[in-house]
């Protein structure tokens, strides 16, 4: 069942996307500067973090610098997307079973992740898919 649940998962994250809905486009430019600092911080994986080099010190400084850039671009980013499902410009979507879903308000979100409950946000006014919350 597990195997089950974790495909319905991997199969529900395929329709996260992009809109052209305005009230977004906030949204999806903070997303593409987080997954750009993601990308550089992949770039930094050569360099031993367990038992680094003397010459790598200047590496390491630089990937601190991205790091810290990243975890503040993420908290931001989390920080507006919750202000945007409580402005309405944003839903939430439970995912019951394989057919079924409904919307839920944000008051019911904890309770929810809690329960490892599958919920999805979507655009309010084209129903666009954008993140997973699992």
């Amino acid at each position: 069942m597990a195997e089950d649940n974790e495909t319905y998962v991997k199969n529900i994250e395929k329709k996260n996307g992009y809109c052209g809905c305005k009230e977004l486009t906030e949204l999806f430019i903070k997303n593409r500067a987080i997954k750009g600092l993601e990308s550089i911080c992949e770039g930094y994986r050569e360099i031993d973090l367990e038992n680094p080099k003397k010459s790598d010190l200047p590496k390491l400084l630089e990937y601190q610098q991205f790091v810290d850039e990243l975890d503040k671009n993420i908290k931001n980013y989390n920080i507006y997307l919750t202000s945007l499902v409580s402005d309405n410009k944003l839903s939430l979507t439970l995912h019951k079973n394989n057919s079924e879903s409904e919307k839920v308000n944000i008051n019911e979100l904890k309770e929810l992740r809690k329960n490892n409950s599958i919920i999805s946000i979507n655009c309010s006014n084209c129903d666009q898919q954008i993140e997973l919350v699992t």
